[in-house]
């Protein structure tokens, strides 16, 4: 925190800060579902590389 930030006198409660920290722990629970969800599908319907993308010529 800036110094300007503890002048101005704001502050946030533990509780608050432990509700928005499950908040954002849910969110990336969720972001961390999807991600794999779509490695699966990728896995499935991407085509793998031909040897000349991975190495030219």
């Amino acid at each position: 925190m800036s110094k300007g930030e503890a002048d101005a006198g704001y502050q946030v409660s533990n509780e608050r800060t432990l509700e928005l920290g499950g908040q954002l722990g849910g969110a990336v629970d969720l972001m961390r579902v999807a991600l794999g969800e779509c490695h699966s599908l990728a896995a499935i319907y991407a085509k793998a590389p031909t040897a000349e993308e991975l190495y030219g010529e």
